[in-house]
């Protein structure tokens, strides 16, 4: 993508430029609906659809075995231990260039038991744990090359004896390399509802906006590892 490439027609050879996939063309949308149960077992629908640059990297799992589609999910949520794949259901668009994927999983003891009550993260699926090595003394000048957009809402169902008492402060982030927003709360039904919105933007930087750029995504692998404790019912 993004570059001059030479064409040979019936008429003779043309420059053209290839698509430039940068920032929100490189997408990545999840909504999942899972629920965590009195013992901390986790069950979950997930439906993902990617465009751009991460459909290019992610559609090559419809080429695989029905081991290696188990093999890659299991690597793509190695947070997740214990992961159990019940089943996966694949559209691959070419022409839109768009691959969904809908996956069934579960996974025992996803929340830990403190005592009477229950702990798990509340991002089991799209959690960037991303964060660049530290340089003391950075020599040298950094580009983020593409960018990309991650987007993220789970239906996340609690079990009945459980209550949540504080739902956490939502979270905004905005500067010249991106923005992240991080939000919770709690419908009708008594579930939880996570949104979480994650744009890195293209662009060159020079060595000492470095440090600041790392302490962005530190900021954003912290968030992302947000853990949720669940109180047993009096």
């Amino acid at each position: 993508d993004d570059r001059d490439v030479f064409v040979v027609t019936a008429d003779g050879g043309i420059i053209k430029h290839t698509d430039a996939y940068v920032n929100e063309n490189n997408l990545m949308a999840t909504v999942a609906t899972y629920g965590i149960d009195a013992s901390g077992k986790l069950n979950a629908k997930v439906g993902m659809k990617s465009h751009g640059i991460i459909y290019d990297y992610r559609s090559s799992v419809t080429g695989l075995t029905e081991k290696k589609k188990d093999e890659f999910y299991k690597e793509n949520w190695g947070n997740i231990n214990g992961l159990k794949i019940n089943g996966v259901d694949l559209h691959n668009d070419r022409e839109a260039i768009m691959l969904v994927e809908i996956v069934d999983v579960e996974a025992e003891s996803y929340a830990s038991k403190i005592g009477n009550d229950l702990l798990f993260r509340i991002n089991p699926f799209d959690a960037n744990q991303f964060v660049p090595a530290r340089y003391r003394s950075r020599k040298l000048p950094f580009e983020i090359q593409r960018g990309f957009l991650d987007q993220s809402q789970y239906t996340v169902t609690i079990p009945d004896t459980y209550v949540l008492n504080e739902i956490p402060s939502p979270v905004q982030i905005s500067n010249k390399f991106g923005t992240y927003e991080m939000e919770i709360q709690r419908n009708e039904a008594g579930e939880l509802i996570y949104k979480r919105k994650l744009m890195v933007r293209k662009g060159s930087y020079s060595k000492d906006e470095y440090s600041s750029y790392r302490n962005f995504r530190r900021e954003v692998a912290k968030n992302d590892n947000l853990k949720i404790l669940l109180t047993q019912k009096l």
